[in-house]
């Protein structure tokens, strides 16, 4: 592969793009729209950004095509593999916990003391113990402990819901640019 980007950092096309958004950056934030001429300035100065953009965003794809094919081919051909091993190696995790726990509850019947580090040949494993958690029951999860799904709210107000308790639904004016 070819990592030289003096082709890109000479490309015409980019340099005068970069100039003119150079230039529109000062004027964008400078500009104060408070009347139907600025707001009209406004908008052409967007849609000539958005112009900018499409122009900068294909030569980006243009240079970037042939890295993204070798990396999606390299991708199919070795994530399956990466992802059979993580699975092996969860399934393998949740039987090693499985069994530890039930040996230190033996052991503590029996009041002696387990090993926290096993070596094997081509293996070390030390056992930590973490507390961790499982929904048995929802309704009783302590508010403060609840997490609002805003896009459930979303999706709520798009079918038309104007009401939500405890949520403000209201209008906002979004400039869309074509």
């Amino acid at each position: 592969m070819n990592y030289d980007l003096t082709k890109i950092t000479d490309d015409k096309k980019i340099k005068t793009e970069n100039k003119s958004l150079d230039v529109m950056e000062t004027k964008a934030s400078e500009l104060v729209i408070k009347s139907n001429e600025t707001e009209v300035i406004g908008m052409d100065m967007t849609e000539q950004a958005n112009i900018i953009k499409k122009i900068l965003d294909g030569k980006r794809k243009e240079y970037t095509a042939p890295a993204k094919a070798f990396t999606d081919k390299v991708n199919e051909l070795l994530m399956p593999g990466v992802k059979k091993a993580n699975s092996i190696s969860n399934i393998l995790r949740a039987k090693l916990s499985a069994y530890r726990m039930a040996q230190e509850k033996k052991m503590k019947k029996e009041t002696i003391e387990i090993t926290r580090v096993k070596v094997t040949e081509t293996a070390k494993v030390q056992y930590t113990k973490r507390y961790t958690h499982e929904i048995i029951n929802p309704k009783d999860i302590p508010r403060e402990y609840l997490c609002i799904d805003t896009a459930e709210i979303t999706r709520a107000i798009r079918a038309g819901v104007r009401k939500i308790k405890g949520v403000r639904i209201f209008e906002k004016a979004i400039p869309n640019f074509r």
